[in-house]
C-alpha cells in the first residue's frame, strides 16, 4: 500500500515538473513547435485534474478530464500513457496494454519512454 502511495505521489511530481519543463522551454522553439508547446500547455490543467481525481477515487471524471485532453491534443504520448493508467486501475489491462502501447507510438521522450514500458512490464496478462 506504501509503495503504491509513492508510486502516485512519484509519477504526480514527474506530470507536474514534464508540465513545468514544457511551458519554459515553449519560448525557446520555432513558431511551429510553440503551437504544439502551447497545446500541450492546455491539457496541462486536464492532466493535473485526471491526476488529482484518480487518486481520489473519481475515476468517472478522471476519465472525462483525460477525454477532453485527447480531443484537444490527439498526438500527446502523456495522455495515453495516463489514460493506461485509469484503466489499468478500472481492471481492463488488455486496454491499457493498448493505451500504453500507442504512447510509446508517439515518440515519447526517454524517460517517459522508460515509464511506459515498466508499466507494460508490470501489467498482468
Amino acid at each position: 500500500m506504501m509503495y503504491c502511495q509513492y508510486r502516485e505521489k512519484k509519477r504526480f511530481c514527474s506530470v507536474v515538473v514534464s508540465i513545468i519543463l514544457a511551458t519554459l522551454l515553449a519560448g525557446c522553439a520555432s513558431s511551429e513547435q510553440k503551437e504544439s508547446s502551447h497545446a500541450h500547455a492546455a491539457i496541462a490543467p486536464l492532466l493535473i485534474q485526471a491526476l488529482a481525481e484518480r487518486q481520489s477515487g473519481h475515476l468517472g471524471k478522471a476519465e472525462s478530464a483525460l477525454n477532453r485532453a485527447i480531443r484537444i491534443v490527439p498526438t500527446s504520448p502523456d495522455v495515453y500513457y495516463q489514460m493506461a493508467l485509469l484503466r489499468e486501475l478500472q481492471g481492463h489491462n488488455d486496454q491499457a496494454r493498448q493505451l500504453a502501447k500507442r504512447a510509446l507510438g508517439l515518440n515519447p521522450g526517454y524517460r517517459l519512454e522508460q515509464k511506459i514500458e515498466f508499466f507494460l512490464s508490470g501489467l498482468s496478462i
